[in-house]
């Protein structure tokens, strides 16, 4: 197994990165500057549609790397679509709950599958973001061919990748945003 990357001996990147007022004020009251492992990577994820593989401890800030490719996206295309995918039904509350709010000021809806594909097919069509378990991504996006909902993910986001069995595939060009809490 080859070494982990080590993070480069970057300055903290300020807020200000975002470079948009919106955007900074979500992350202003929390703190001014983005952490390492946030900084190392915000050039990928936020400047770039490379596909993003993001591999460290837990608490290190993987949820934040994932908010950037989010608003990448937003910068982007404003109506852009993200699925978020999460190893747990509880996981996938918490992060709604947790996001709703966060950009509530961005007015963008959130919501998370049900497990029932008429009505999930409509949440895709309704929400900027998308959270769900996989299983209910595999569900809904089995004939994705045939679903032009799922054709139109823009952003594509696992989380936890380690607890998800099985290998994720690439759909009809969506970015890939891996977090993981391994110490690759």
């Amino acid at each position: 197994m080859p070494p982990h990357t080590e993070l480069l001996d970057l300055q903290p990147l300020p807020i200000t990165a975002l470079r948009n007022p919106q955007y900074e004020a979500i992350y202003r009251s929390r703190y001014p500057h983005f952490n390492p492992v946030q900084t190392q990577v915000f050039n990928s994820l936020y400047n770039t549609d490379d596909n993003v593989f993001v591999g460290a401890r837990a608490g290190c800030g993987k949820t934040v790397c994932a908010e950037f490719a989010l608003l990448r996206l937003w910068n982007q295309n404003e109506n852009g679509r993200c699925v978020v995918i999460e190893p747990y039904k509880a996981v996938v509350e918490e992060r709604l709950s947790d996001w709703k709010a966060k950009f509530a000021p961005l007015g963008k809806a959130m919501a998370a599958l049900t497990g029932e594909t008429t009505a999930d097919l409509k949440i895709l069509e309704r929400n900027s973001v998308v959270i769900c378990t996989p299983a209910q991504w595999d569900m809904l996006s089995r004939r994705w061919k045939q679903r032009k909902n799922v054709q139109n993910v823009d952003l594509f986001v696992v989380d936890e990748m380690h607890l998800i069995g099985g290998t994720v595939v690439r759909r009809s060009g969506c970015a890939l945003c891996y977090m993981t809490n391994s110490g690759a």
